[in-house]
């Protein structure tokens, strides 16, 4: 019998809402010195919790029985070629015309 609560058959009600996320930073990823770290805080970070090893540049995802590794795609620096962004902050090349004497005295106009 459902006694009217809105949920049927074996559905749990969804949980409490997760803890708010932690203030400083915009990544959303724990981020920890090293790999023993994150195994030492193992049983203190939540189901769910991306963490970013940074001896390693590995992400991590913390899952029931442990941790699994989130494989990234290629890495990029933000000064490697092909980036583009060091032209916009380069001068535009200078075109040189060729001299005319009528040009100079077109720009000397008194």
């Amino acid at each position: 019998d459902m006694e009217g609560s809105g949920y049927g058959g074996d559905l749990e009600p969804p949980g409490p809402p997760g803890l708010p996320g932690t203030s400083g930073g915009l990544s959303g990823a724990t981020v920890l010195q090293t790999y023993q770290t994150m195994m030492n805080l193992a049983h203190r970070l939540q189901e769910g919790t991306i963490i970013l090893v940074q001896d390693r540049s590995e992400l991590y995802v913390r899952v029931r029985e442990g941790f699994r590794k989130i494989h990234l795609g290629e890495y990029s620096t933000f000064s490697g070629p092909g980036q583009g962004n060091e032209v916009a902050v380069e001068q535009p090349p200078i075109v040189p015309y060729p001299h005319r004497n009528k040009d100079s005295d077109y720009l000397q106009s008194t």
